[in-house]
């Protein structure tokens, strides 16, 4: 197992791990949304983002993209979830930044629940222009006036 920077070599696999993610995770939301967007995600939103992946001896399980302070994404391929590989790269990034933030959405009840077992809190709701779904921003480490 290793984490390590991803290669832009590497961008086609990981739009693919995105996109079946998306499809499993939100499931809400039209699939066609996903499907339009997997190219974008290729040569627009990787090469712009920080990503760093986890990779084990069977291949490149999932990923993590920092912009600046912000997670732009988490996503680990479906038959590889439940593994740990989530935390294990969200426990890399967070050693790489003071402060995290990333947004939800709100009906992604296994992602919302994730984050907060790993210290992020909820600071705002807003809705999504792009989908019209309601999505909540979260932040790590926990503001102060909640762990009081």
């Amino acid at each position: 197992m290793a984490i390590r920077l991803a290669q832009s070599t590497e961008y086609d696999l990981l739009s693919r791990i995105w996109l079946q993610a998306s499809l499993k995770s939100h499931y809400f939301i039209p699939a066609t949304y996903w499907l339009a967007n997997q190219k974008l995600m290729k040569e627009l939103y990787l090469p712009a983002a920080e990503n760093y992946l986890y990779q084990s001896a069977q291949g490149i399980a999932g990923f993590v993209s920092l912009m600046d302070d912000t997670i732009a994404a988490l996503f680990i391929a479906p038959e590889q979830q439940g593994k740990g590989i989530g935390k294990q790269l969200l426990n890399h990034v967070k050693t790489l930044r003071t402060q995290l933030r990333l947004n939800v959405f709100l009906q992604n009840h296994q992602a919302k629940a994730f984050y907060q077992k790993q210290g992020f809190s909820i600071v705002n709701k807003g809705l999504d222009s792009a989908t019209d779904e309601w999505q909540l921003t979260m932040i790590y480490p926990q503001l102060q006036a909640d762990k009081a």
